[in-house]
């Protein structure tokens, strides 16, 4: 019990003395203060059981929408890597006989062995695609020639070139070796490759160098060039932008975001740099350590 007592000296010369009980408003606002400790808590779990519940309402659809994704990569996978299997081996087979024949003709040899080569980069591109589809797969890293796989890229790509009469350029500048998924890059530069194929008017140029600790690779076309209304939205899914003084439409679809994707799984990026003409696209990767580079000895 508390109480309050006030005291005062009255002009007469008595002391008056008043008392006053705190208890009554003590135990009003002890219970006040439980009160609003109750109702705030229970507040707060409400509050939390909402959030709870509708976070896990939001992310429902995306949680189907991701495992509908991964079965349907899964699905395809198994699906192809049978028939890859065997058009693998029979390639092989022609091969194989081919080279017994002492007639045969070295022009079909030659692209019997590019069937055969076709077909091994399929399948590892198939696997890299089912790893990255796989939330717990890990793509494995290790050193690559980038410029040879530039070579490879461009060699392959050189038929639709041709085709469309475009000219495929490579400038190496130095030894560049880079740190990563051969096949996940390979899947990368033919992308951008493609990209610039389909909007290139005479020549692609690319540019491969190493820029200390980075390895970069640059693809351009002399094209019509990116519209800047797309530029930020460039790396999306399907971002399309208008191309200049034509009707329809110029469609990026599925290819640069991919890059894009596999470029941060390699702790990377892809930028489009600013240009006069045409679209210059610019890869960075990690480099790979030089291996004849020793660290100093300690004293």
């Amino acid at each position: 019990m508390q109480y309050e007592i006030a005291t005062q000296l009255r002009d007469d010369g008595v002391t008056v003395q008043a008392i006053l009980d705190l208890t009554a408003n003590h135990s009003a606002r002890n219970h006040l203060l439980a009160t609003m400790f109750a109702t705030g808590l229970a507040g707060l779990l409400v509050a939390g059981a909402a959030g709870t519940w509708l976070g896990h309402r939001a992310l429902t659809p995306l949680s189907g929408a991701l495992s509908l994704q991964r079965r349907f990569v899964a699905d395809a996978g198994h699906e192809l890597r049978t028939p890859l299997t065997l058009l693998g081996t029979r390639a092989q087979l022609l091969r194989r006989r081919l080279r017994r024949d002492p007639d045969a003709d070295p022009q079909l040899l030659a692209e019997v062995e590019g069937v055969v080569g076709d077909a091994g980069l399929l399948t590892a591109i198939l696997e890299d695609l089912l790893l990255a589809a796989d939330p717990l797969g890990v793509r494995p890293r290790e050193p690559m020639d980038l410029a040879e796989l530039c070579r490879d890229v461009l060699a392959a790509a050189a038929a639709d070139a041709e085709d469309r009469g475009i000219e495929l350029r490579l400038v190496v500048e130095g030894a560049v070796r880079a740190v990563g998924s051969a096949a996940a890059m390979r899947r990368a530069v033919t992308a951008l490759i493609d990209n610039a194929l389909r909007h290139a008017t005479h020549t692609v140029d690319v540019r491969v160098r190493s820029e200390g600790a980075t390895a970069a690779l640059e693809v351009a076309d002399d094209g019509s060039g990116v519209d800047p209304t797309v530029a930020p939205r460039l790396f999306e899914r399907f971002a399309t932008a208008a191309r200049a003084g034509e009707s329809g439409e110029r469609r990026y679809g599925l290819g640069l975001a991919l890059v894009a994707e596999i470029a941060a799984a390699h702790e990377g990026r892809v930028t489009l740099l600013d240009t006069t003409g045409g679209a210059t696209f610019r890869l960075s990767i990690p480099a790979a350590a030089d291996p004849s580079a020793r660290p100093p000895r300690k004293l």
